[in-house]
Order: structure tokens, then C-alpha cells, then sequence
């Protein structure tokens, strides 16, 4: 293909066009009229020699040739969009920049509250666009830029990403603090015979506990499970249920609620929540500055889970 005939502002409609699946809706996003955004499209189709996006129903639906061009026309417009933003000289006063970040529910709970004053405390005009965690397309989408960076866990990644260590992760378990049987202690024996809430924001049905449990050829009953970390508050108190998940939330959960939080009863591996982006984006002094944020978030979040007054919460207990 000569490359004289390539209008970059073509391949940005055609962005636009996959996203939307609508060239009316493309085109109110683009700021172009409708007529533009279809004579756009007209000259796409010749350009790919294919007709890349078919009506149906109200919308349109991309052909297998349009499909297959997006990853690479994404991955062109966020090179050439890097190549002429400012990185180097990242003014965060100034800086209308949208940062794309993935995070679990579990991450958003923890950390998005702090780290959203932090950002527009110093970059007012910044926006931050959290989407979920996919991690079947996340190093593909870190590559090609249509993410900027994740925090989350990935205990094996691909060799081009980049991870930084933000806080460490412990288990612990949540229980109501009139619970009818554990009051402060809990043994393995009382563990495995309580009925247990799961939180499985994948949807899975067993967790680390379950791999645990297994190799001492013991098992337990999960009474619930639930995709959400903020309903577990509201569903303990008044039942006899224990919830294992991770330290800090379980922290935050239980100030101001009615449970106690104890040390599980066995010994489960801890896990470091990490900040990833692409080994490509090294340099990029804006997602540094978002970095540095995340980092002085989780700092604070590790110091006040050592300083927070436990009797607010329930004593942390040790397991007989």
C-alpha cells in the first residue's frame, strides 16, 4: 500500500466506527455530520479494497477484513499519538490526558477513592476511564495502547510488560461479631465446619482455600457465592458465615460494621498487588506521574491497616 494515499483522520473514523457500530452515533463523537462520517467510510472501503462494515438492524456490523485491521490501526494511532503528545514534558496542571486503566472490583474498592482525589487535586483536567479486568486481550491491549496500565496480580506475565510492586497482600477472615460459635478464636476444625461466603468476581466456585484445604484432604461448604467484595458487610452480620479475603478489604469492609477479623486457620499464600504497563511506555512521563500516584496510594492504604485502632474493628486474632 503507498502510504502518500493514507489519510491518518480516515483510520481515526474508522476507530470510531468499530467502537460505536453506528455511523450516526460515530459521528457525534468525531464531531463530524453524518454525510462526512459516511463519505469517510466510502473511501475506507476503497482504501481496503473490502466493505468493512455491513448494515444491520439499526447499526452496522464489521466484516472478518475490519475485524482483523483493528488491532493494527489502534496500535498505528496510539504510536503517532504518543510521537506528538508532550510525554517528556507531562504538566499535570495542564493536562487534559485520559488515562485507560483496567483494575478488579477488588482494586477499585481499595484504591480508586484515594487515587482519584490525589489526581485531580494536581491534574484537574485529567480523566481516569476504568474498565474491567480481561486478562485474555490485557497484554495485547497494553501493547497496541489501547490500555495505558493495570493494577492488579499477574504472578506470570509476558516478558513486555513491566510490573511494580505496590503493597502485599495477606488473607484473613471475616465473621460476624456475635457469631454463634467463633468469638475472637477460631481452629481448623471450626473453620471447615462453618458455612462459607465466596466472593469470585471471575465467577469461579473454589479459590486459593479450596487448593489449601485439598492437600490436608479436607473441604469445605460454600454456602454463597458472590461476585461483589461490598455486599459482604451487609450479608455476615446476624449468620453464622466466615469470608476469607484479603487483608485491606477486609479492614475497610468491617469499619463501622458488626464483624470480627481473624488470622485464617491455615496457612494461604499472600500475593503482591501490582501497577503494570508495556515495557514501550518506559518513558512515557505521564503514566509515570499515574505510577508514582498509585504507589503513594498504597502506601497509605499499608499504613493505616498497621495503625487503624483494632478495637474499632474486632481483634485480629491467631487460630488455635
Amino acid at each position: 500500500m503507498d502510504l502518500r494515499r493514507v489519510d491518518l483522520n480516515l483510520l481515526v473514523v474508522f476507530e470510531q466506527l468499530m467502537a460505536q457500530r453506528s455511523v450516526g452515533r460515530a459521528a457525534l463523537r468525531l464531531g463530524l455530520s453524518q454525510p462526512a462520517t459516511s463519505a469517510a467510510l466510502a473511501r475506507l472501503r476503497q482504501l481496503f479494497g473490502d466493505p468493512l462494515l455491513l448494515r444491520h438492524g439499526n447499526g452496522v456490523q464489521p466484516t472478518l477484513r475490519a475485524e482483523r485491521l483493528l488491532p493494527g490501526v489502534r496500535q498505528a494511532l496510539r504510536l503517532v499519538e504518543d510521537a506528538f503528545s508532550p510525554r517528556d514534558a507531562f504538566d499535570p496542571a495542564q493536562s487534559t490526558r485520559r488515562f485507560r486503566l483496567v483494575m478488579s472490583d477488588y482494586t477499585e474498592h481499595l484504591m480508586l477513592p484515594q487515587l482519584i482525589r490525589r489526581v485531580l487535586a494536581e491534574a484537574p483536567g485529567v480523566t481516569l476511564r476504568v474498565l474491567p479486568i480481561d486478562k485474555r486481550h490485557l497484554a495485547d491491549w497494553l501493547a497496541d495502547g489501547t490500555l495505558d496500565a493495570a493494577i492488579g496480580y499477574w504472578p506470570d506475565p509476558p516478558k513486555p510488560l513491566r510490573l511494580a510492586s505496590l503493597l502485599r497482600e495477606q488473607f484473613v477472615c471475616a465473621l460476624a461479631a456475635d457469631h454463634p460459635t467463633v468469638r475472637g478464636r477460631m481452629t481448623l476444625a471450626q473453620y471447615v465446619a462453618l458455612p462459607h461466603l465466596l466472593v469470585a468476581p471471575r465467577g469461579g466456585e473454589s479459590g486459593v482455600v479450596d487448593d489449601e484445604l485439598a492437600e490436608r484432604g479436607l473441604s469445605r461448604h460454600i454456602a454463597l457465592t458472590t461476585p461483589d467484595f461490598a455486599v459482604v458487610p451487609r450479608i455476615l452480620p446476624g449468620t453464622s458465615l466466615v469470608a476469607t479475603i484479603t487483608s485491606l478489604v477486609a479492614l475497610r469492609l468491617a469499619d463501622g460494621a458488626a464483624l470480627q477479623v481473624l488470622r485464617p486457620p491455615l496457612a494461604l499464600p499472600g500475593y503482591d498487588l501490582q501497577f503494570i504497563w508495556d515495557a514501550a511506555r518506559d518513558r512515557d512521563a505521564g503514566l509515570l506521574w499515574l505510577r508514582r500516584h498509585a504507589e503513594a496510594v498504597a502506601r497509605e492504604l499499608d499504613a493505616s491497616a498497621t495503625l487503624r485502632p483494632r478495637t474499632k474493628l474486632g481483634r485480629v486474632a491467631a487460630a488455635e
